[in-house]
Formats: structure tokens, sequence, C-alpha cells
């Protein structure tokens, strides 16, 4: 997989993407409660959180558990403020194509984070597998069809994950010595 970036998936882990996946289920309005695909929303919740909670330790930042009325408005996670992660988490096998990074936005206008990382869970092991910044996936990214339409960036077209674990590191840095 493109850059092999890869992180055991623990026990404590998926133990906290339960509850904090549950809890957010649990949290949100009812017309929010809907099924995606064959996953019931409290799956797709704690899928969810645990991409976070992977993304999160490999960038040494804290997840964020709280469980909001209105969801997490759009990005889960500031490497610093003012610059915000959305992490999309997949399985390893799916009916479309995995390894685009693909958003709920039909529009890269309506785009609320800054960055968007693609994480690819198999078992016990997550591939981060790729990410993109918001100016990229609105000037390379593309529309595509499932279920509704999307905006995606093709695989092909994400940065390896080493270069935002690099650039994390640098940005915090800086921002702890102003």
């Amino acid at each position: 997989m493109m850059g092999d970036y890869c992180i055991r998936i623990t026990d404590e882990m998926r133990e906290l993407a339960d509850t904090a996946g549950r809890a957010r289920f649990g949290n949100k309005e009812p017309y929010q409660e809907m099924l995606y695909g064959d996953h019931p929303s409290v799956d797709t919740n704690i899928f969810g959180a645990l991409g976070e909670i992977i993304v999160a330790s490999a960038l040494g930042l804290e997840f964020d558990a709280e469980a909001r009325k209105h969801g997490d408005d759009g990005w889960d996670m500031a490497i610093v403020p003012n610059l915000t992660i959305d992490v999309k988490a997949r399985r390893h096998k799916m009916t479309y194509s995995t390894y685009d990074l693909a958003l709920d936005e039909s529009d890269p206008f309506d785009m609320k984070a800054d960055i968007y990382v693609l994480v690819i869970i198999d078992g016990d092991i997550a591939h981060l597998y790729g990410w993109t910044s918001k100016v990229a996936m609105m000037f390379h990214g593309q529309r595509i069809y499932y279920r509704d339409w999307r905006w995606a960036m093709p695989s092909g077209k994400l940065r390896h994950f080493d270069e935002l674990v690099a650039q994390s590191i640098a940005l915090r840095q800086r921002a702890k010595e102003k």
C-alpha cells in the first residue's frame, strides 16, 4: 500500500472507539440515525472513532471523544488551532473503490477541514494510506457516485502519511516556540 505507514490496533483503541462511537450515536438527532449500507449507524460511528484514534495516535494528538448533538462540524482534530483534520476510515474490503478518499460533501466548496486522511483498517492493522489538503482536493478531486454524489481524491494523488507526521511535528514545535 502507498507509503505503508501502519499501526497495530490495540484492545485499548478498540474499547475507546466502542465507548466513543456508542456515545456519539446515542447523542445524535433522530434524522442522523440512518443506515450506511449493511452497517448500522452505531457501527459506523464506532469505526469512524477508531480511525480518528489511530490518526491521533500516529500524529501525537489528543483524541476528542466528546459526543456532540450535531456532529463534529466537518473535522475531527486539529494539529494546531485553525489547521483541522477530517479522518475517513474504510474497511479493507468494500464494494466501491476503497483506495479513493471519498468525502460526504458533493461540492468541494462545502468541505470544512483543511486536511483529509484516509485510513484503511484490515483486521488488527491500520494502514494510514495517505492524505490531501482541502485545496488539492478542490483542484484535483473528482465527483463520484456511491449512493449519492461525493467528492473524492483518487488514491494515486494522495500524499504519503509520513509527510503529514513530519509537518505536524514541525508545526506543533513552532506553536510552542511562540
